[in-house]
């Protein structure tokens, strides 16, 4: 008799503990595929829309933002983005290699104008083949520029900074995502709790250490207000990788909140010893900043004649 239950006990807990193994970890990646890629990034974007951002630094607002999907015949794809930071405090940049550019420069009060520039081309299987970020500083022009190509698992990166190159060969994750501190991420797709994968992080304002391979996790899901509504949505949070910190908490690099078809609403990032944000805007307000953005290249085109 206490044989037969004790059998039935056994069955229902192992009953139990299966049920909770196929919810938590093998169901979620059957239905919502691979982790965050270029592929699926490229299939959930819509080809030349505009996404707009408006930038604030530790809460006071800063600038703006505008990122572009271009697909190509040959199915080629270049993902375009442009970072405008307006009257940048100066006391947030001080520090490491762009902060002894500004010392050789004289340049130490007041604010500057950062005009920061990412390009990532994927070839036709969806993987990134070559990135270049830049940097300018108004009124010194180009200070840091980053060129990047990867082959397998190899970055070969190109850093210039102060006028001179230098070279280093990295390693870059099978289907990596690559992400830039100084650009926001438009879409990730194929998230739900626990998911994480690997992310190399591009910094062009830190010149001496540019790549780091960090980790992003989906956390949580919480409540976030966008345009007038509040809706639960992913809470993405990146951190070194574990084990590149010997403390119990890594320290977070930056966060993001997704929504559940994968649009990513706002994105926080560590910029020196503040806190930049980027809050996605609506479709109007997008296509009118990337109309300036237009303007504001061929104002720079008509110039560059007579800069030569």
């Amino acid at each position: 008799m206490h044989s037969r239950w004790y059998n039935v006990t056994v069955v229902a807990l192992w009953l139990a503990s299966m049920s909770w193994l196929l919810a938590d970890k093998v169901l979620p990646p059957l239905l919502t595929g691979q982790p965050p890629n270029y592929r699926a990034i490229l299939a959930a974007q819509e080809e030349n829309k505009p996404v707009g951002w408006k930038l604030s630094l530790n809460q006071h607002p800063l600038g703006w933002a505008v990122s572009v999907t271009q697909k190509y015949p040959d199915n080629t794809a270049e993902i375009r983005s442009r970072v405008m930071l307006e009257q940048l405090p100066l006391d947030e940049l001080v520090s490491g290699l762009l902060g002894e550019i500004l010392r050789r420069s004289q340049v130490l009060r007041g604010s500057l104008h950062m005009d920061a520039q990412s390009n990532l081309l994927l070839d036709a299987q969806g993987k990134l083949k070559t990135f270049d970020s830049l940097v300018h500083l108004e009124p010194l022009g180009e200070v840091i520029r980053l060129e990047g190509a990867i082959e397998g698992p190899q970055m070969s990166l190109s850093v210039r900074a102060g006028g001179s190159w230098e070279r280093k060969e990295l390693y870059f994750p099978t289907d990596g995502l690559l992400g830039d501190e100084m650009s926001p991420q438009v879409c990730l797709p194929n998230l739900h709790m626990g998911r994480s994968w690997k992310v190399p992080s591009i910094n062009p304002l830190r010149p001496n250490n540019p790549v780091e391979l960090l980790e992003a996790k989906v956390e949580a899901l919480e409540p976030l207000a966008w345009n007038g509504q509040t809706e639960d949505v992913w809470l993405v949070v990146i951190r070194p990788e574990a084990g590149a910190s010997m403390g119990f908490r890594r320290a977070e690099r930056g966060r993001l909140w997704v929504r559940r078809d994968g649009t990513v609403l706002k994105q926080q990032t560590a910029f020196f010893n503040a806190l930049l944000t980027f809050e996605r805007l609506t479709d109007e307000q997008a296509l009118r900043l990337a109309e300036r953005l237009r303007q504001i290249d061929q104002q720079e085109a008509a110039r560059r004649p007579t800069d030569q």
